[in-house]
């Protein structure tokens, strides 16, 4: 790990050596997709084993969003190591990764690796490997605590085994709502992800996100999209049967509309809305894409590019774009993506104020009467979603109890 350039955001129990040739051990734990835990620098523990400066920061080696808690001690290292060791701290932080740890010279120089060290604490403080599972979710929030644990509980229900849930500088209480889901569920993990002038924070999240997935598959999807294997009833077994020489799987939006409703006091977004447009209408021809992780080169909002292998629709044949995110022909026989973009004229109106990830600083969208009467359409029932209400219901109890 190269040494920090990153800002120190605290700084406890500093102390001066009187040692006119101090030697260093430094020690970073990391955990690459959440805020390492304040109450880490809040204890004494760490003090009281030896430590002589303890800092947080976010180094520019590191993923955007990661932090990193950095232990300094001048004491002999094998004592301060036991010492360390044993806090309760150490028991409560093995699900963080253990990056580097190095020794330095008495002048500050370049780090040189001090192997014995790394290896001792590999052997003792870092997790046991775990199986990276098979898929990911990755989406971008701005202001969705509303919907936000639906949409975990219903991933979760269909069998992802990571969601990434980047907040793009929300200001209710979706950050709050994540962060206590990743606490209840480690599949679940919050990444802060500020807007930053001239780029897309919507990109630029999902692109980040490739450096950080270790599952084979990743999706990326909005809190509008719910995805529906109803052939297959859990994502890995539809992602069994794609064929090896298949790189991307684009699957079409099915788009639900308001059903009539005027008011938004339901509770549920999957249990409210059932109406759609026939399965004609051209929005259908939108897709999202399932792609494989180690083949992906770019990430766009519908679709992504890969270094080789086959574009397929889920019926696993390729197709041609109409336009960028839009195919020329549309699959919906054993999965689609429930696209619940009007909901009521309210929370759309609401969802269109808040402007588009996809462009930083971006301005209120088109939120007229007119616009939401264009795309609430009805004229079709679409109830296949009420297949897993029995596992969604499940996993949001499991969450929220």
């Amino acid at each position: 790990m190269p040494r920090s350039t990153g800002r120190s955001c605290s700084d406890r129990g500093r102390v001066r050596s009187s040692s006119p040739r101090p030697r260093f051990c430094h020690i970073s734990f990391t955990e690459p997709v959440c805020t390492f835990p304040e109450n880490a620098l809040r204890s004494p523990e760490l003090n009281q084993a030896g430590a002589t400066s303890i800092v947080v920061e976010n180094p520019s080696g590191l993923p955007y969003g990661s932090s990193a808690l950095k232990l300094t001690t001048q004491r002999e290292h094998d004592r301060w190591l036991d010492r360390l060791l044993a806090t309760p701290l150490a028991q409560r932080i093995r699900t963080h990764l253990l990056d580097r740890a190095w020794s330095t010279s008495e002048h500050g120089h370049a780090p040189t690796w001090s192997h014995r060290i790394r290896d001792r604490l590999s052997a003792i403080v870092s997790p046991p490997e775990r199986a990276p599972g098979v898929a990911t979710v990755v989406a971008i929030a701005k202001d969705e605590g509303r919907y936000i644990t639906e949409w975990i509980a219903w991933n979760l229900a269909i069998g992802f085994d990571r969601i990434l849930i980047f907040s793009n500088d929300s200001t209710d209480d979706t950050d709050r709502i994540v962060s206590r889901l990743s606490r209840r569920d480690p599949r679940v993990a919050l990444i802060r992800w500020p807007s930053v002038p001239g780029t897309s924070p919507q990109i630029t999240a999902y692109t980040h996100s490739l450096s950080i997935v270790t599952t084979p598959w990743v999706i990326f999807l909005d809190i509008d999209e719910f995805l529906l294997p109803f052939a297959d009833g859990h994502i890995h077994h539809f992602l069994d049967r794609v064929p090896d020489d298949v790189a991307s799987v684009h699957i079409n939006w099915r788009n639900f509309g308001s059903g009539g409703r005027t008011s938004a006091d339901y509770d549920f977004v999957t249990k409210t809305f059932f109406q759609g447009a026939d399965l004609g209408w051209g929005n259908h021809n939108h897709f999202k894409t399932f792609t494989r992780t180690a083949l992906t080169t770019d990430v766009h909002v519908h679709d992504a590019g890969t270094s080789k292998g086959r574009r397929t629709l889920s019926d696993f044949n390729e197709f041609a774009l109409h336009y960028p995110g839009i195919g020329t022909r549309t699959v919906h026989d054993t999965i689609q993506i429930n696209h619940y973009q009007c909901k009521t004229y309210e929370e759309f109106a609401q969802r269109m104020r808040r402007g588009d990830a996809n462009y930083a600083g971006s301005g209120p969208r088109d939120h007229s009467r007119e616009r939401f009467d264009v795309l609430d359409r009805n004229e079709t029932s679409d109830f296949k979603i009420r297949m897993f209400e029995a596992a969604f219901d499940a996993e949001y109890e499991r969450l929220t109890r």
